[in-house]
C-alpha cells in the first residue's frame, strides 16, 4: 500500500516552476488543504504573493548547484511536483537546435536532476511520491512535435523508474492534462519561420491546434485534479487531467497511425500526398 497524504497528515511538498499558470494554482490548492508548500520559481521577482508558504525558494531546474542549493534549503520533502517546462512550437527542421536543447534540459534532464537531489531522503524515510506533469497529447502533432517528444521522453524515464523504484515506498505518477488556460503557449520559446513552404503550413497548423481544443480546464481546475494525486492511495502510472485529458488519452490507445494520420492532413487542409516514386496525386476528375 503506497499511502497519500491528508490534511490530518499532511505532506511537505516541492512545486518546480511556480511562477504562474498550473504551478502558482497548485501552491494556492495545495496549501489550502493543509499541506507545507515550497514553492520554486527561477527568478525571486515571481514568487505567489499569496498564500503563505513553508518556503520560498529560488530554482532553475537545469542548473545543477541551483538543484543542490535549493534541496538543502527545502529540508524532508514528501512530495515532488516536477511542474516547470517550457515549449517551442516550429516544424522540426526548422527548429533551432539550441531552443531543442532549452526544451529537453527543462522538460526532460531537469526532471530528473530534481528526482536525483530528493530521491535518496524519500527512500530512507521509505515513503514519497514524484509526480511528473506531462501531456494527454503525445502524437506527432505538426508543430508540437519537439514539445511532445520531451514528454514522451519524460513518460518513458518516469514508467522506468517506477518500476526501479518498486518496494521502496516511493512511487512516481504522471498526471496528464489537455489544454489549459495558461500563459504557457503565450510564453512559448519564439521560432521565427518564414519562406514556403514552413509558412503556410505553420499558419494552417495554428489553426487546426486550436480546433481540436475540447474542455479547455482552467489552471485552478487542473490544480485541484493534481493535488488529489497527493491524497490517492495507491496512484497508477498515468492519470488524465480533465474530459479533455481522458479524450486524448483514450484516442491514444484506440486511434491507429493511419487513422490518426488521415485525420490531422484532414483537419490541416493538406492536399493527398505524393506516392512513394515521388508523384504527385492523379486528376481523377
Amino acid at each position: 500500500m503506497r499511502r497519500g497524504w491528508s490534511e490530518r497528515d499532511p505532506a511537505r511538498i516541492l512545486i518546480t516552476g511556480c511562477s504562474s499558470g498550473i504551478g502558482r494554482a497548485l501552491c494556492t490548492e495545495l496549501s489550502g488543504r493543509g499541506h507545507h508548500v515550497i514553492a520554486t520559481a527561477r527568478e525571486q521577482a515571481d514568487w505567489p504573493a499569496e498564500p503563505p508558504m513553508a518556503a520560498r525558494l529560488e530554482l532553475d531546474v537545469t542548473d545543477a548547484d541551483s538543484i543542490a542549493a535549493a534541496a538543502e534549503a527545502a529540508g524532508p520533502v514528501d512530495v515532488l511536483i516536477n511542474n516547470a517546462g517550457v515549449t517551442a512550437w516550429a516544424p522540426l527542421e526548422v527548429m533551432p537546435i539550441d531552443t531543442a536543447h532549452r526544451v529537453f534540459d527543462t522538460n526532460v534532464w531537469g526532471t530528473l536532476r530534481m528526482a536525483r537531489a530528493l530521491l535518496p531522503g524519500m527512500r530512507a524515510r521509505r515513503r514519497g511520491r514524484l509526480i511528473n506533469i506531462s501531456s494527454a497529447a503525445l502524437r506527432g502533432y505538426p508543430l508540437l512535435g519537439l514539445y511532445a517528444a520531451s514528454k514522451t521522453a519524460l513518460e518513458t524515464l518516469s514508467e522506468t523508474m517506477r518500476l526501479e523504484l518498486a518496494g521502496s515506498g516511493v512511487d512516481v505518477v504522471l498526471a496528464e492534462p489537455a489544454a489549459v488556460v495558461t500563459s504557457f503557449g503565450a510564453n512559448r520559446m519564439p521560432v521565427e519561420v518564414t519562406g514556403a513552404p514552413y509558412r503556410d503550413l505553420t499558419d494552417r497548423a495554428f489553426r487546426f491546434l486550436q480546433s481540436m481544443r475540447g474542455v479547455t480546464l482552467s489552471a485552478q481546475e487542473a490544480a485541484e485534479a493534481i493535488a488529489d494525486l497527493v491524497h490517492r492511495d495507491d496512484p497508477p502510472l498515468r492519470v488524465p487531467i480533465g474530459p479533455d485529458g481522458a479524450r486524448l488519452v483514450a484516442q491514444r490507445r484506440t486511434v491507429g497511425d493511419e487513422e490518426f494520420e488521415r485525420s490531422v492532413l484532414d483537419g490541416l487542409g493538406d492536399p493527398e500526398p505524393v506516392d512513394r516514386l515521388g508523384n504527385p496525386p492523379r486528376d481523377h476528375s
